[in-house]
């Protein structure tokens, strides 16, 4: 879930869909399909381009949303099992953190073109990620020969 101006955006994973949310009123506003990607299990926001950035586990995909319309601006190819999602309004970066051990990261190059930058080599199983906005460091929880750890990735 994510929030701007009293708008929570919620997706809404079996239905792979994107709810728009009035907190004010705590009315739904809109449903939006993330065909074609579908089971969507993370979300983050960039207030600035008003871009929803929703990782879909079916096809893979990240699936970049106008946060004001629902329209499916763009999508780009990820790995598999995404379960996090961050923008970095610093440095313009998307991360879409996957089970599959990988992170995927994107430059907005605009705010409907984004270039894949790398795929950063976590943990299989570690999904679940952090990001810190000042250091522009992401934090993914690993389980390394049995002990917990926490992996920095930083430029």
């Amino acid at each position: 879930m994510t929030w701007a101006e009293n708008r929570n955006y919620i997706n809404l994973e079996e239905k792979a869909e994107t709810v728009h949310i009035d907190s004010n009123t705590l009315k739904v506003l809109h449903h939006w399909p993330l065909a074609p990607g579908g089971t969507a299990t993370a979300l983050a926001f960039d207030p600035q381009s008003r871009r929803l950035f929703a990782g879909c586990r079916g096809g893979q995909l990240m699936v970049v949303l106008d946060a004001d319309s629902g329209k499916v601006m763009t999508t780009a190819p990820i790995g598999e099992r995404v379960d996090a999602a961050a923008y970095d309004p610093g440095t313009k970066l998307v991360f879409q953190s996957t089970g599959g051990g990988t992170i995927a990261v994107f430059h907005q190059d605009s705010a409907d073109k984004y270039s894949l930058l790398e795929n950063v080599t976590t943990n299989p199983g570690s999904k679940t990620m952090g990001l810190d906005p000042k250091t522009h460091h992401l934090f993914v929880p690993a389980n390394l020969g049995g002990q917990f750890t926490i992996l920095v990735f930083g430029q």
